[in-house]
């Protein structure tokens, strides 16, 4: 992820950010957030997209001495189940 976000500043682009299907789950003591994060990289002047790439997050939470901390952290790639590579362009 790094690499691409690098790769970002060398071909001046602009970075557009898209949270999506946010839901949270919670009781007094834990919770649960999840969502789907869309990064797409557009040409300065022109404003065309040039790439994308889309990831799933999932924290686990849980309140210690009134507090929120995250006690687990996952991302993912969508993949496609008949070929088993991730999907870059959702």
């Amino acid at each position: 992820m790094a690499e691409w976000f690098n790769g970002l500043r060398e071909d001046s682009v602009l970075l557009k950010v898209d949270f999506n299907d946010l839901v949270v789950e919670e009781n007094s003591y834990l919770a649960f957030a999840y969502y789907a994060v869309t990064f797409a990289a557009h040409q300065e002047e022109s404003g065309e997209k040039l790439r994308q790439m889309t990831n799933r997050f999932t924290y686990g939470l849980k309140k210690v001495n009134e507090y929120w901390v995250i006690a687990h952290e996952h991302s993912s790639l969508p993949i496609n189940m008949e070929t088993g590579k991730g999907i870059f362009n959702l």
